[in-house]
């Protein structure tokens, strides 16, 4: 973990853009959010999705902003009224959040053609927001019968990579494909298990009121700091298991199941609780800073609830 660290500040150090760069088609990749080129699937800057995460995120923001002066406020009165009190750990990490955000820009945000409905903040890209599409609206595609496709149909046509594409039906000549007219006005054969009618419904976040609730609810995640303190409980847990295997015969079955059991216990023991409290921490205090944005925080109960 440590030589990790060191030379991921060194790679940053020596090339910080094209590092950030990297790091930001990593995290895109491994979400699946790009096309068969490997070319992240972004969603166009005009629409409305995009338009609304414009509006909202600099509020959010600013009161995030004000939430971690605050919060540092109440320390340092805490410390006045009890000088013995521990609080240099709380004050670094206030800190980090506080540079964070004082650094995050109002267009801070990538709205990914993802259908899953997710957003999320990660550390290795820092002061971005990735929002998936299907927050806001998804699509549910039905297969058609061959007896209900006729000239004139409008379908959708399902290509590599996931990517649809509206087109009209020229012509049926069998039951396994379709002649399908394209946008250019050339034909098509096309498989018919790749036709299907799209109905589109809408997600979770159904306007700013609820997006602005959601984006409190990450920015918590940076003011908390909680994808470090993940890292380096990770790193805390896999060092324990190195540790008890480099105790044990590697060839013997106990070692196989001793591995076994240390990986189970590290999930159910320590990342699932532990994340579960993040996520409780980061409920509330996104309800702060939704309300201090202008955000009605009794919406909360039922966004989270449908997410």
């Amino acid at each position: 973990y440590s030589a990790g660290y060191a030379a991921g500040i060194s790679y940053s150090a020596r090339d910080p853009e094209g590092t950030r760069r990297e790091q930001l088609l990593g995290v895109i990749r491994n979400i699946g959010a790009v096309d068969e080129d490997g070319n992240p699937k972004l969603m166009p800057s005009r629409c409305p999705e995009n338009a609304l995460m414009r509006d909202v995120l600099p509020k959010v923001l600013a009161a995030a902003r004000v939430e971690v002066a605050e919060m540092k406020a109440a320390l340092l009165l805490r410390k006045e009224s009890e000088p013995d009190a521990d609080i240099e750990d709380d004050l670094k990490s206030l800190e980090t959040a506080r540079i964070q955000l004082d650094n995050w820009q109002d267009d801070g945000f990538l709205l990914l053609e993802v259908e899953t409905p997710n957003a999320f903040v990660h550390q290795f890209v820092p002061r971005v927001i990735f929002v998936n599409r299907g927050l806001f609206w998804q699509r549910r595609l039905h297969t058609i019968p061959p007896e209900k496709l006729h000239f004139g149909t409008e379908v959708t046509v399902r290509r590599p990579g996931n990517v649809f594409e509206f087109v009209k039906v020229v012509a049926v000549p069998n039951s396994s494909h379709v002649i399908v007219s394209l946008k250019d006005g050339t034909e098509e054969h096309v498989p018919i298990t790749d036709i299907f009618k799209v109905h589109e419904k809408h997600g979770v976040v159904r306007n700013r009121e609820e997006l602005g609730l959601l984006i409190g609810h990450e920015l918590s995640h940076v003011i908390h700091n909680h994808e470090d303190d993940r890292s380096k409980m990770m790193a805390s847990v896999m060092g324990c298991q190195l540790v008890i295997l480099a105790l044990l015969d590697p060839t013997g079955l106990f070692a196989f199941a001793a591995d076994g059991i240390a990986n189970f216990l590290g999930r159910y023991a320590v990342f699932f609780p532990t994340s579960r409290v993040h996520e409780l921490q980061a409920d509330a205090t996104g309800l702060r800073v939704a309300a201090r944005a202008g955000f009605d925080p009794r919406r909360g109960p039922a966004l989270f609830e449908a997410m």
